[in-house]
Order: structure tokens, then sequence, then C-alpha cells
């Protein structure tokens, strides 16, 4: 039997060691006193390594697995193919010399505690969200080995995230937005209707960038999303209602196409978030990210208790709970108490109230209800659309 008992060291443990397939199985038994209970214990890892581990296929790195395998299939089917390769840059440093059936629950744990002591390039420790991220990933790449039957199940089961902390809601108030509008005039042309657009439609900056002319339908008056986060999405079906001020915008960035570009190339996500840090700088705004400019949507329209789970186009996967969507939604948190930053001022509402007018029609509602100004609120006679309304976000709280 492939058990031996160390003699150079002070444990003198007993432990195995046998090869399959050329790959080396080691483990030392430190429960073990006699060569008996050491023959059992290697027994017993040859039943779990069969039962578990053994395969059809032929033993696979897990590098060349992910790169053969995980990567050509995440490309088809994930939206944002360059964090797949972030994350499992990471993973295949940590698991280079293992194969697929090597990796085990006990491994799966130490990378988690090696990859909260490590520094990012950033020069501060991984978040414990990115490390959560790179095990949903795992588990993923690992499912995808037990359907082409390299391992018969997933050693991620039962692996538990870290704690993770949610940070500090963050929306722009009105009067930060006149300043922010104010330092664009310094930033290049696309900086300004983009921060605009995302405020006025809570888009997704990613959504935003790959707006192009064909997703425009002004006969309907609708904005669709062409590659959305989500895949039930309802803007990529129904579209997004354009009001009039978002009407007159997007008529003038279809001038080009895709409506956002950087001498006639796409523009990229990296460009756009560098101009606009540069820019939150000038205005003297900190701790603001573009996907704050979202967060302002949902909150200016949760002051007026719009279900939000229609506005915002993600609620079929991500917001099937009120608990998630308060994540935009400052009005429910403050109301629920748990969470009393930018709480809602007098001149927070004013400054709402001055912002710019735009009329929005939401069509997912049912039976369909059109808007009359002259109405005190909605009714079925025959659509009147203003020239103006009494604030960005008045018609979709009349409109609940």
């Amino acid at each position: 039997m492939p058990v031996y008992r160390r003699k150079q060291t002070k444990s003198k443990h007993w432990y195995f060691k046998f090869e399959i397939n050329g790959v080396v199985y080691k483990e030392t038994v430190p429960t073990a006193r006699t060569k008996r209970q050491a023959e059992e214990a290697q027994l017993v890892a040859r039943q779990e390594l069969h039962e578990g581990k053994y395969s059809k296929a032929k033993p696979i790195l897990f590098s060349d697995f992910v790169k053969t395998h995980y990567l050509p299939w995440a490309e088809k089917h994930h939206a944002k193919s360059d964090t797949d390769k972030t994350i499992t840059d990471m993973l295949c440093e940590h698991f280079k010399s293992e194969t697929v059936s090597q990796i085990s629950p006990m491994g799966i744990e130490g990378f988690k505690i090696r990859q909260a002591r490590r520094v990012s390039q950033y020069d501060r420790p991984y978040a414990a969200g990115t490390i959560n991220l790179a095990l949903a990933h795992l588990s993923g790449i690992l499912n995808m080995a037990v359907r082409y039957e390299f391992i018969r199940k997933n050693p991620c089961k039962g692996i538990k995230g870290l704690p993770a902390q949610r940070g500090r809601l963050r929306y722009l108030l009105p009067e930060e937005e006149t300043i922010l509008m104010n330092a664009c005039e310094k930033s290049p042309g696309y900086l300004r209707p983009l921060i605009q657009l995302a405020i006025w439609t809570g888009f997704r900056q990613g959504e935003l960038l790959r707006l192009q002319r064909c997703h425009i339908d002004f006969g309907r008056n609708l904005i669709f999303v062409a590659n959305p986060k989500w895949k039930k999405d309802p803007r990529k079906t129904e579209g997004f209602p354009m009001s009039q001020q978002v009407r007159e915008l997007v008529a003038r960035l279809c001038e080009h196409d895709p409506l956002f570009n950087q001498g006639g190339r796409p523009l990229t996500r990296s460009a756009a978030d560098n101009v606009f840090r540069r820019a939150c700088v000038r205005a003297g705004i900190l701790d603001l990210n573009f996907h704050a400019l979202r967060h302002t949507f949902g909150t200016r329209l949760g002051d007026r208790d719009v279900n939000l789970k229609r506005s915002l186009g993600s609620w079929p996967r991500k917001h099937k709970a009120d608990g998630d969507l308060c994540s935009y939604d400052r009005c429910r948190i403050e109301r629920s108490g748990r969470n009393r930053h930018n709480s809602g001022s007098e001149s927070f509402q004013q400054g709402i109230r001055e912002s710019g007018k735009f009329f929005v029609a939401n069509r997912m509602a049912r039976p369909r209800r059109v808007c009359d100004d002259s109405a005190p609120g909605w009714h079925r006679t025959a659509p009147t659309i203003p020239a103006s309304a009494d604030s960005p976000h008045e018609d979709l709280a009349r409109h609940r």
C-alpha cells in the first residue's frame, strides 16, 4: 500500500501518496497512529476521489479549461466580457498548477484568504465584493466542468462569501447638478449630453455608450436598449419613452453613429470615466461616480412614489426584492429609517422643480393612459403633449 511515515521529522506523521493518470495525490494523516489507520484513510481518499472527481474526460488544467471552454462561452453569453477576463486571470493565477478535478473546498477557502490579504494594482486591499464576484465566477466555471463531465460535483457548493458592507448611498443633488453642468464647459462636447441622458433616463453608462441610430424610434417616441444587463429587461423589447427634452437631445446626437463617439470612434468606458472624474474635480464634487446618476434618476422618481420596478428596467431579476430596490430610492430608505444620508430638504425639492422640464409617458401601464396638463391628473381623453411639465419626473409621479 502507498502509505509512508515521516521519520526525519519530529511529528513522524503517516501520509499516503499515489498517482492516477499522471496526477500525484499526496496528503498527511495527522490522526493516524498506526499503519492500518493510515491505510484506511488512504482508501477513504481514493473512494472520495472516485465518487467526486473521477470522470470519463481526460484531466485538464484549470487555466486550460478556462481558456478553451469558459471564456469563449462567456463572450457569447455575458454582456461584460472584460470583467470575465479580469476575474478569470485572478483565478488562473491561484489555481494555475491544479487540474479541474484537484480543486477542493479547502483550496477555495485558501483562495479567499489569500485574496483578502493581497493588495490590488490600486494599492489597496481587494474588496469583499470583488472576492465574492470571483467566487461566483469560479462556481460558474466548475458548474460547466460538471456539465462537460470533467468532475462529478461542484466543490464551491457550501462555500460562503465574505461579508460585504454596502457603501454610502450617493446621488447628485440639484445644486451639485448645476455646478457639474457648468464644469462640463471645459470638457469634451460629449460629456454634457451624456450626463443629461443619464439623469433623465436612468440608463447605465454602458447602455448609453452603445446607443446607435437604429435604437431610436422617433415615430413611436421610444429608445431601445440593445444589450441590457438583464435578459428580461423590458426596455429591450418595449422601449423607453422619450420626453420632449430627451427627444431633442437625441435628435442632435443622431448626427453621429454611434451617438457618443470620440474622433469618429465609439467612446470607451475608460475615456468617459476619466473625463467625468476631471469634471467632478473641477466642480469640487467628491465621491461621485457615473452610476450615481442612475441613483439620481431613481431618487427623484422615488420622491413622488413612482414604481421604480417599471421605470429602471432591471426589475425582473436584480430588483426582485424591495430591499434591493432601495439602493435606487432614497425616499424608501429614509422612511424605513435605515439611512439618513442626503435627507430631503426644501432646497432639494426646489431643485427638482427647477431642473430641466420634460414630459415622460410610461407605456407599460395597463390600461394605457395619457396626460393632459390642464387636468389635475391622468385621464383617458385624447393625448395632449404639453410644452413643458412641472418637473423632470412630475409626469411619472402622476402615472404611478
